[in-house]
């Protein structure tokens, strides 16, 4: 899992949103509340990691990350219509929007080769201490959480990722313009966009 998702952060860069006034992502839970292991590797979910009780069929989305946004959405996120597809063969698909007058970007990726889902996130927020890593409300019906590596309060930019299956996730990753550092936060930005993300994929099911 390590590998996984540190690596998704290396090769895609930390995305931004910027001009945006959003909602609440909800109430955080302490990053104590991540439980040990439970169960053996075949039963998910563990970790502490919440069910996904509503499952989300998302294969055209996995080939094709970009289509997760839509261009009104995009437009409301002060980012291009049209985004960037990485492929990366040991994490899945990824699509990067990048508002170059702004500096600020967004990025959607689904882990389609880790078949952990949540259940890897809170193993490896746990064995990593990773900076920041709670559990916010629910996104569309899906569980979610937010984390950053090395802020603890998170400033520039954040990460959430939802559960769209027990065996799958995607993650909207944000990182604020720079005129937006200090007067938005991230992880409530991060989370509108992966609401809207979630919307496109349940009206495609």
């Amino acid at each position: 899992m390590r590998t996984r998702l540190l690596a998704a952060l290396a090769v895609i860069s930390m995305a931004a949103v910027g001009g945006c006034t959003v909602p609440s992502a909800g109430t955080p839970l302490p990053a104590s509340s991540v439980q040990p292991p439970s169960g053996s590797d075949g039963d998910l979910p563990s970790d502490g990691a919440p069910k996904v009780e509503n499952p989300l069929e998302a294969s055209h989305f996995e080939r094709k990350p970009c289509d997760v946004l839509t261009s009104e959405d995009a437009e409301t996120l002060n980012i291009p219509p049209t985004g960037e597809q990485k492929s990366n063969p040991a994490i899945g698909e990824s699509c990067l929007w990048y508002n170059h007058d702004t500096g600020g970007s967004l990025a959607a990726t689904f882990y389609s080769k880790d078949k952990g889902g949540l259940s890897s996130v809170y193993r490896e927020a746990r064995t990593e201490s990773w900076a920041y890593f709670e559990r916010i409300d629910d996104i569309e019906g899906h569980p979610a959480v937010a984390f950053t590596l090395k802020e603890e309060k998170p400033e520039y930019g954040c990460v959430v990722v939802v559960g769209l299956t027990d065996q799958l996730t995607f993650s909207a990753d944000v990182a604020l313009s720079d005129a937006n550092v200090g007067k938005s936060e991230p992880c409530p930005l991060a989370a509108k966009a992966a609401g809207m993300m979630v919307r496109t994929m349940q009206e495609a099911e």
